[in-house]
């Protein structure tokens, strides 16, 4: 509570009872209140959960109204008899001079005390109350179902005015008219700052065909007894949960709820919500953001790793005969793999069960669905009564696909007389990490051609290296004769071989190559426009790329080529 002193005449103001009716409520203390009862009195305490009766027209703090009718008398004040007027002297007319005896004076009736309101000034200021802002909605509802003659004002109390009004769509006076059934939010600041109120003004039309009401009779009504709350709970882990509560009285402006037997509450709180107080489950609790006064809905796992599916209803709990089923997930390794999995586990109901992962086009008798891709699936589950549960579920990935590069890279390539020789190395993109190995065959293939009427020889030299150890295979070749082309009946002899290396790279590897081709003629002839001709070309590929040790990566060769030709021809004269 904030003082003020305020330097003013301020005249003591008279509280006359009103000759009329005052339509009075009741309501429910949450704490720290204040409020005019029906005959005017002002009433304040500290006390939560008391029935009281309130004048809904004056200030108020600390109370949630019940919007229940209540009825008072007020005691009838006593009439101010008007005090009697004192008389004057008047001399006595007499013949003789006598002395006229001292008036007797009629005292003054003591007037019956009224109540009142008095100011204590102190330093020569009013000392007056700055309550904390309160915003009261008053309404006048729409005349039909779809009528939009309805009107909102707002009553506020305590503060420093003028106030700044914010309606949810804008406006910023005190009052809306022209309105429809709904809700209509508005935020109010006082002058300074120093308080801020919000509060959801409701107008209800009335229904197409209403029911008459009867005359509401003005008695004070007492606290409504609601029924307990029972809560299914299925954790995502398969752990099933009942708890009962019982009607507990109001905290917080609302009705609470207690269970007894655990010593749990399922209470309001106008920052969290719902909540059910002192339960958690391996680090979740429950709650729910519903705006009903009985929250059966709306509930759900907050923190921890599980998630909850929460059934409530009003009374006394039955056993758990509602069909329901909980979800257990592998995720799929990576993006291209589907080796995730769902698992279901089956509540309730009348087994036995048919499981359906497709939102019910086709079922299977085994609750578990496998090699499954990551993405979104609808499950429905069956009992043997026809009676249906569906829900959604994520099969996630792992990882993200990782893609490797394997190719051959040509360092240097140089001739020298009848030889030619080239350099290379295996090139993996990105690096590969620590754990993860590549696999693959390095191929060598060797193409050799002689064609007569001359003679040569033709050799070559592979060495492969990983890192500084030379790496060794068994050649396979084969050779067979034919006419020459344009050139019969001269012969021509060609040569294929074939190596392969099975080489294995991990993290730091390096795998070199040179390849060297040399070719001599030892008999160069040049017969009838038939030239002695010698070729040979090299060439250095990959196959079978593998990579493991890595669940989400895939490799691939690049298709480049290490690859070198050399060409001996017999010199012709001029």
């Amino acid at each position: 509570m904030i003082l003020f002193y305020v330097k003013m005449n301020t005249p003591t103001p008279t509280f006359t009872p009103s000759p009329t009716p005052i339509i009075c409520g009741s309501g429910i203390t949450t704490g720290n209140f204040y409020y005019f009862d029906c005959c005017g009195a002002f009433i304040q305490g500290t006390s939560s959960g008391e029935l009281v009766i309130l004048d809904y027209t004056k200030s108020y703090n600390g109370v949630s109204l019940l919007q229940s009718p209540a009825s008072t008398v007020c005691p009838t004040p006593t009439t101010t008899p008007t005090p009697s007027v004192s008389p004057t002297n008047t001399p006595s007319v007499t013949p003789t001079r006598t002395v006229t005896p001292t008036p007797t004076y009629t005292p003054t009736q003591t007037p019956t005390p009224t109540r009142v309101t008095t100011f204590k000034t102190k330093n020569d200021c009013d000392v007056i109350t700055l309550f904390p802002l309160g915003v009261e909605c008053q309404a006048i509802n729409p005349s039909g179902p779809n009528a939009l003659d309805g009107k909102l004002f707002l009553k506020i109390t305590g503060g420093t005015s003028p106030y700044d009004i914010t309606w949810q769509g804008g406006q910023k006076t005190p009052y809306l008219f022209n309105l429809g059934g709904g809700f209509y939010n508005v935020t109010v600041v006082d002058y300074y700052g120093d308080y801020t109120a919000f509060t959801n003004c409701q107008l209800i039309a009335p229904s197409p065909t209403p029911t008459q009401s009867p005359t509401p009779t003005f008695t004070p009504s007492p606290s409504p007894t609601l029924s307990g709350l029972c809560f299914n709970i299925i954790w995502s882990d398969g752990n099933i949960v009942q708890l009962e509560f019982d009607f507990n009285g109001y905290l917080n402006g609302r009705p609470r709820w207690f269970d007894s037997t655990n010593n749990y509450y399922v209470q309001w709180s106008p920052v969290q919500g719902w909540r059910i107080s002192g339960y958690t489950y391996q680090g979740s609790v429950l709650g729910s953001d519903t705006p009903l006064n009985i929250p059966t809905s709306g509930w759900g796992a907050i923190g921890g790793s599980n998630t909850a599916t929460v059934n409530v209803y009003q009374g006394v709990c039955s056993s758990f005969s509602t069909l329901y089923f909980t979800l257990q997930t592998s995720p799929a390794s990576c993006q291209n793999t589907c080796n995730g999995s769902v698992i279901v586990t089956p509540f309730g109901g009348t087994a036995p069960y048919q499981y359906s992962i497709n939102n019910g086009l086709t079922y299977q008798s085994s609750n578990i669905f496998s090699n499954l891709c990551g993405g979104n699936y609808s499950i429905t589950l069956l009992d043997s009564l026809g009676n249906l549960y569906s829900q959604s579920v994520t099969v996630a990935n792992a990882g993200n696909v990782t893609s490797y590069s394997v190719g051959l890279q040509v360092l240097n390539t140089t001739t020298a007389g009848n030889q030619k020789q080239q350099t290379w190395n295996v090139v993996v993109s990105p690096p590969l990490p620590a754990g993860v190995t590549l696999s693959y065959n390095l191929n060598v293939g060797v193409s050799q051609l002689k064609q007569a009427p001359g003679n040569g020889t033709i050799n070559y030299t592979l060495q492969v290296k990983k890192n500084s150890t030379t790496l060794t295979t068994t050649p396979q070749s084969n050779s067979a004769s034919s006419p020459r082309p344009f050139c019969s009946p001269q012969i021509q002899t060609a040569t294929t071989i074939n190596e392969i290396y099975p080489i294995s790279m991990a993290t730091g590897d390096v795998v070199s190559g040179t390849s060297l081709s040399t070719m001599v003629l030892t008999n160069p002839v040049n017969l009838n426009g038939c030239a002695t001709n010698l070729t040979q070309s090299i060439t250095v590929s990959l196959s079978n790329v593998l990579i493991t040790g890595c669940n989400c990566c895939t490799a691939a060769y690049n298709q480049g080529n290490a690859s070198m030709s050399q060409n001996v021809q017999v010199q012709i004269s001029a």
